[in-house]
């Protein structure tokens, strides 16, 4: 975890207290387990509803929040229009209730931060295959299918390395204590220089 972030997630913490949750959990190995059927496993949420002892037991779903905070922090910020309301005629007896329908692409939805994080890391240099470990993907194949749009330098790290390599400049790599090689690799290979020295 970045220093920053931690420090981010360290002072909401001491702000607004984690809140210990008991959801059915996701079973890799049986991932279509009825809902009812999964797991339970205990956590805590360091973001929450309101309703601590609600039916969600603090925890927030979805479409709660894309509705209620993100397509809303969104129309504020200009990115998507305000959302069409309506009023609904209740059964008798109650009162009218609104109805909001949004107007937002699918490409602004809240997920589009899951990319944002992959987009960052992958233009700082990180491995397609640490990132699949970070995004709990199982196979890095989907990672990289998913995301190689993200890598537009791509490829420029390899051709520098092999461009050093033909101008003859040694690429010193540190061996890790057991690995063949004391200089590092790749080696340079003899030049027809080198024999008639």
């Amino acid at each position: 975890c970045a220093p920053e972030l931690a420090e981010a997630v360290k002072e909401y913490a001491n702000r607004v207290p984690t809140v210990e949750v008991t959801l059915p959990w996701v079973d890799p190995a049986r991932p279509s387990l009825a809902w009812e059927d999964r797991p339970k496993r205990t956590v805590r949420l360091l973001v929450t509803t309101q309703y601590v002892n609600g039916l969600n037991g603090g925890a927030i779903n979805k479409d709660t929040f894309n509705d209620a905070h993100w397509k809303p922090a969104l129309a504020d910020a200009g990115l998507i229009p305000p959302p069409e309301i309506t009023l609904v005629e209740p059964k008798r007896g109650k009162s009218p209730w609104r109805r909001e329908k949004w107007a937002m692409p699918r490409e602004f939805g809240f997920h589009v931060l899951r990319h944002t994080f992959a987009s960052v890391v992958l233009a700082e240099g990180e491995t397609i295959t640490q990132l699949a470990a970070w995004l709990g993907h199982s196979d890095p194949a989907f990672t990289l299918r998913t995301y190689v749009h993200f890598m537009p330098k791509s490829g420029s790290r390899g051709r520098e390395a092999i461009g050093r390599f033909m101008s003859g400049e040694l690429i010193e790599v540190e061996s890790e204590p057991g690995e063949p090689g004391e200089s590092g690799s790749p080696q340079i290979l003899p030049s027809k220089n080198d024999h008639q020295k």
